[in-house]
C-alpha cells in the first residue's frame, strides 16, 4: 500500500512537471520485485548515506518495501558515526547514532524484503569523522585536512582493522564488504612513490583482524 501510492503520487509529480504521459510510467509493480523491462545488472543496490541525519528504524520499515518494489534487491548502507562503535572506537559514535539492537532490526527488515545487506566503511578516504578528533589527528596524510588517512603507518591499518571488525561483527551474514577509497585527494604528490600505496592499503584492508570480506579492487 505504501509503495503504491508513493510511486502515484511520484508519477502524478513528474507529469505535472515533464508533461510526461501516463502511459510512460507505471505503477503496476510485480510481486516479485523485478521492473518492467530487462536490466544488464544482478544486483540492484540503494545506498543509504546514514551520516548527519539518519532516519529512524521505523521509517526505514516503510521505504524498504517501496526500494523492493522499484526492483532494488541489495542495500549499501554507509553508516560513518552512526555506527555503535565500542571500546576505544567509541569516540566515532555521534550522539544520535544507531543501538547495537537498532542495527539487528534494520537487517531483519531488509531481509524480510530480500534486500542484500552491503555495509560501506570509509577506509582511506571519507575519513572526517575519525580524523576530526584530537585523538586521532595524527594519523591523517595532511595535518591540516581530516579527510584522508595516512597509509604510511601502522595505525592506520590497525584503525580501520578494528572498525572493520566491529561493522562485520554486527553483520554476521555480509558476503562482501565495501571498503569506500574514492576521493584520496590528500594522498597525491605529497610523499615520493605515494601513488603505489593506495593499492597496498586497500588490498591489505580487508583481511585485517583475522576477517575476510570479498572486496574486489581494480588495479593499473
Amino acid at each position: 500500500m505504501f509503495a503504491a501510492s508513493s510511486c502515484k503520487r511520484l508519477t502524478s509529480a513528474l507529469e505535472m512537471k515533464k508533461g510526461l504521459s501516463e502511459r510512460s510510467l507505471s505503477c503496476d509493480f510485480p510481486q516479485n520485485g523485478e521492473m518492467s523491462g530487462s536490466s544488464p545488472f544482478k544486483m540492484r543496490f540503494v545506498h543509504l548515506d546514514l551520516k548527519g541525519a539518519p532516519p529512524k528504524v521505523s521509517y526505514l520499515s516503510e521505504i524498504f518495501p517501496l526500494f523492493r518494489a522499484l526492483g532494488a534487491n541489495g542495500l549499501l548502507i554507509e553508516y560513518e558515526d552512526t555506527f555503535p562503535y565500542e571500546g576505544p572506537l567509541r569516540l566515532l559514535r555521534a550522539p544520535h547514532a544507531y543501538s547495537p539492537g537498532e542495527v539487528a532490526e534494520v537487517l531483519r527488515l531488509a531481509a524480510a524484503h530480500e534486500l542484500e545487506v552491503v555495509p560501506l566503511v570509509q577506509t582511506f578516504g571519507h575519513m572526517e569523522f575519525v580524523l576530526k578528533h584530537e585523538a586521532l589527528a595524527h594519523l591523517r596524510e595532511v595535518a591540516l585536512f581530516p579527510n584522508t588517512l595516512n597509509p604510511h603507518e601502522a595505525e592506520s591499518l590497525a584503525l580501520v582493522g578494528a572498525m572493520v571488525d566491529q561493522v562485520l561483527e554486527l553483520h554476521p551474514g555480509a558476503r562482501w564488504l565495501h571498503i569506500g577509497c574514492d576521493e584520496v585527494g590528500a594522498a597525491s604528490g605529497l610523499r615520493p612513490q605515494v601513488h603505489r600505496l593506495p593499492c597496498r592499503h586497500v588490498k591489505a584492508t580487508p583481511h585485517l583482524g583475522g576477517k575476510t570480506a570479498h572486496a574486489p579492487t581494480r588495479q593499473r
